[in-house]
């Protein structure tokens, strides 16, 4: 868990009203299960102003890249997923794509 990394993506994607309590979530190690399940599981804490596209109908690696580097995405990314063993990663947008086939729900940033 990156402590930088998922306060930047709380105030750049989290609706105003549930940032303090992402925060906390993530203040705590025992309550980042907590702030996972909220972030990826109910879309009424995403800022629907942020909300582009949902890409889960795609099926190919390539294709979701193409549509995020479309959408304006960077070289590199960070992943926050329900799926520990990916949970956290950072590198360039092509290896994390590649980590969530198949996965959990995973928040692409």
């Amino acid at each position: 868990m990156n402590q930088q990394h998922l306060t930047e993506i709380i105030e750049l994607f989290v609706v105003k009203e549930k940032r303090n309590r992402f925060l906390e979530f993530i203040s705590s190690p025992r309550k980042y299960d907590d702030f996972l399940h909220e972030l990826l599981n109910d879309p009424r804490n995403i800022n629907p102003k942020c909300v582009a596209e949902d890409l889960r109908g795609y099926q190919e690696s390539s294709e979701i890249i193409r549509k995020l580097r479309k959408l304006g995405a960077g070289k590199e990314a960070y992943l926050v997923s329900e799926d520990w063993d990916v949970d956290g990663k950072s590198g360039n947008l092509e290896e994390i794509v590649s980590l969530v086939n198949g996965g959990g729900a995973s928040f692409i940033v």
